[in-house]
């Protein structure tokens, strides 16, 4: 349980000094938040397993994981008073719609 503790709170500690990157920045987004669905492709490729998610089940957990992030890059009047970027948001909707289109293909 030590480690567990330890491991967790230098896991806090770090995102707590690089949230600037980790909130804002449209690649920190797209490697930490929206690689959700990799996992799933790399087991279903390698078990060739044509078994996964339901597609109702993988858009809506992935409009649940997106919602913060890209209420950020877009809504001009979010509350963390931070500049708006529809073409991350935009570059962000097309890398998690090409998971789940790879996903449904699988």
């Amino acid at each position: 349980m030590t480690w567990f503790y330890i491991f967790f709170y230098v896991a806090v500690f770090t995102g707590f000094i690089f949230q600037d990157i980790l909130i804002y920045k449209t690649w920190a987004i797209m490697l930490f938040n929206a690689t959700v669905w990799i996992p799933q492709i790399v087991h279903s490729y390698v078990h060739r397993s044509r078994k996964g998610p339901g597609m109702q089940l993988a858009g809506l957990l992935s409009a649940l994981q997106l919602y913060m992030p890209l209420y950020i890059k877009i809504d001009s009047d979010n509350f963390l008073d931070q500049e708006t970027d529809p073409i991350g948001a935009m570059l962000i909707i097309l890398f998690v719609a090409l998971q789940l289109f790879i996903i449904r293909r699988q």
